[in-house]
């Protein structure tokens, strides 16, 4: 069936459940993970930061497992007095409670991550709370703010060349939101930059990502022709099937 006759919005959906239903959001796999975490002398900043990522992989899948994870990084921090690594905990605490669609939770935990990180005076920490900031006020609709704190944050993480998952899931959402206002300007900006981060991190799973949003995207600017511009339709496939190319691998 030729793609361009299919019923976009069916397409959309049925892919992006799919994607959604796949744990690869983090850099390291679960198994490194569990690894790492056990490995002796390990500096508090590096077990807070394995313990978080490994969160991020079950916070879908398994969300007990997913706040044991990050629960244990935040109480370890505690034990420390290493307010910036609570920061960091918190974060990921957020972010669970935002898979979760549990915003009195992520305002909380997000909260939280963006007071002490304030108190640590930590950029690393500072970047972590602004992005659990961001997706607390998008969260409850303050639309300026969320994308005030995303791009600070993400500027941080860019520099640093660090959590590229992060980056390619904001600057993927950065794009989302602007398309949902019909601004295709910065909608284009935002998803050009997270597929071009994609494939800088050279991890499948971000480039599946990326590749999808962007698919999204350009489905979104040919639409705004009547008829839909076919060469724009025929590209989106492109992506379309790369991304599920990648998933299914």
């Amino acid at each position: 069936m030729n793609f361009i006759n299919l019923k976009f919005s069916k397409i959309i959906t049925a892919l992006l459940f799919f994607i959604f239903s796949l744990q690869c959001a983090a850099q390291h796999s679960k198994e490194e993970l569990l690894t790492l975490i056990n490995k002796k002398n390990l500096p508090l900043e590096k077990k807070v930061e394995y313990l978080c990522e490994l969160s991020c992989h079950y916070r879908r899948a398994d969300t007990i497992k997913a706040y044991h994870y990050a629960q244990s990084a935040l109480a370890l921090a505690r034990n420390e007095e290493a307010i910036d690594q609570e920061a960091i905990a918190y974060e990921a605490l957020a972010d669970i409670a935002r898979y979760q669609e549990n915003v009195r939770w992520q305002v909380k935990y997000a909260d939280s991550s963006f007071l002490l990180a304030a108190r640590s005076g930590n950029p690393k920490a500072i970047a972590y709370a602004n992005y659990a900031i961001a997706y607390r006020h998008e969260a409850v609709g303050i639309t300026d703010k969320y994308i005030y704190h995303m791009l600070k944050s993400l500027a941080y993480f860019e520099k640093q060349k660090i959590r590229y998952d992060k980056l390619v899931n904001g600057y993927e959402n950065l794009g989302g939101s602007f398309s949902d206002n019909n601004d295709l300007k910065f909608s284009r900006k935002y998803n050009k930059k997270a597929l071009e981060l994609s494939y800088e991190s050279r991890n499948a799973c971000n480039i599946a990502n990326a590749s999808t949003s962007w698919a999204l995207f350009l489905v979104k600017s040919a639409e705004q022709k009547s008829p839909a511009d076919p060469k724009l339709l025929k590209t989106a496939e492109s992506y379309y099937l790369k991304a599920i190319n990648l998933f299914e691998k």
